[in-house]
């Protein structure tokens, strides 16, 4: 019973996540021509940060 209660909070936090990196891909592909080349490095050298906090 533990098993299958495991199981499927693992399947749940699974495609939570898969839904979340498919978003976010999502939203770098019109961010991109917005903010063009130096945009994207500031974007990068920042979220190369966040995980320091």
């Amino acid at each position: 019973m533990a098993d299958s209660k495991l199981m499927q909070g693992t399947k749940a936090l699974t495609l939570a996540t898969l839904a979340s990196k498919m978003l976010g891909f999502i939203y770098i592909i019109p961010f991109v021509p917005l903010v063009g080349e130096q945009g994207v490095t500031l974007y990068q050298n920042a979220t190369c940060l966040i995980p320091l906090f």
